[in-house]
């Protein structure tokens, strides 16, 4: 990962679904923040089903933090939205959903104490259930 400003966070976010989600909302959280290049997604644009695309915001301020919210609707009773930020003390990803959906967050190792990637999947329920009993199954 190379350095981009003194904190940033990257999260890829993936639609295991068959629902194109809208992209309802894409802010920053602080005045010193700023997308990363290539990686700031449209309101109003869309994450396709079986799609994923990236999401990074930074800052230069040492005192700071860098973080952000996207919030996506297209399957179930609320919008799914992905809150994130950076630096360590606070760093994370959180994400709720309507329960026809279910989620998952993993951190990637970037070996950088003040650079942080993350991946967002977003699954129907059922799916997820299915793959937790099969895999239930397959254990001795």
């Amino acid at each position: 990962m190379a350095s981009l400003g003194y904190y940033s966070i990257e999260v890829q976010i993936t639609n295991y679904t068959q629902t194109n989600f809208s992209i309802q909302v894409a802010s920053l959280n602080g005045a010193g923040d700023s997308w990363i290049t290539g990686e700031q997604p449209t309101v109003g644009g869309t994450l396709n089903e079986y799609q994923s695309m990236p999401v990074g915001v930074l800052t230069n301020d040492q005192d700071g933090q860098a973080g952000g919210i996207v919030v996506l609707k297209g399957l179930g009773s609320i919008p799914v939205t992905i809150t994130f930020q950076i630096p360590p003390s606070s760093q994370g990803v959180s994400v709720t959903s309507p329960p026809e959906l279910e989620t998952t967050v993993k951190q990637r190792d970037t070996g950088e104490q003040n650079h942080a990637q993350y991946s967002v999947t977003i699954v129907p329920a059922v799916q997820n259930m299915l793959t937790r009993l099969r895999a239930a199954r397959a254990k001795p």
